[in-house]
């Protein structure tokens, strides 16, 4: 944690840093600054499919349904081999949570 804090000390937006550091605070259950980091993550390389899955399960973890959906839906459009199978159980899952 404390290499990529320092590395977004010396380059404020460097990808990786920030991909890396939110997957440390999602490990650690601290969803707060995980959503920070993916968020960051997705301003600098939207196209990167990981970002948006892991923001959707991020979001699923706050209980914020409807983003989650929304990032686990971009997610399935920028991924070219994401198995839509499970990522649709997961959007499923989670719209039933909101009926």
């Amino acid at each position: 944690m404390d290499c990529f804090t320092l590395c977004l000390k010396e380059q404020p937006r460097h990808f990786e840093a920030h991909y890396n550091l939110a997957n440390v605070y999602a490990e650690i259950g601290n969803y707060p600054l995980a959503k920070i980091h993916y968020q960051m993550s997705i301003e600098i390389e939207p196209e990167f499919p990981n970002s948006h899955f892991n923001l959707g399960l991020t979001f699923a973890m706050n209980k914020e349904i409807e983003m989650a959906i929304r990032s686990l839906v971009k997610y399935k459009d920028l991924a070219i081999e994401a198995d839509e199978g499970l990522v649709d159980e997961l959007i499923n899952g989670l719209m039933r949570t909101i009926k």
